[in-house]
C-alpha cells in the first residue's frame, strides 16, 4: 500500500491492507450538517456491512467526507489520525 507523508493518516494506518471482501458501494456521505455521533453510528454499521473492519472505517472516511468535513480533514496535522474514535 502506498504511503503519503502529507496525509493526516498515520503510516501504519495508510499501509494497512484493505480487506479483500470490502465493497464500499453505499457508504453515507458526511458534510458536517448532521449530528456527528449519529452519523458515526450509521457509518460504522455501513462499513461493517460492506465487509470492513476498524482500520477500514478510519481509512474510508476520506472517501465519504464532503464540504466542511473534507476541509476539516484536509487541515488536520500530518500523521495525526490513527483511529476513528
Amino acid at each position: 500500500m502506498p504511503y503519503d507523508p502529507k496525509s493526516p493518516l498515520t503510516q501504519i494506518l495508510q499501509t494497512k491492507s484493505w480487506p479483500l471482501e470490502y465493497k464500499p458501494q453505499n457508504l453515507p456521505r458526511y458534510n458536517g450538517s448532521v449530528d456527528p455521533c449519529q452519523f458515526v453510528m450509521s457509518y460504522e454499521a455501513a462499513v461493517a456491512a460492506a465487509g470492513g473492519d476498524e482500520y477500514t472505517t478510519t481509512k474510508s472516511f476520506v472517501i465519504i467526507a464532503r464540504d466542511i468535513a473534507q476541509s476539516w480533514y484536509n487541515n488536520l496535522p500530518l500523521g495525526s489520525i490513527d483511529s476513528l474514535g
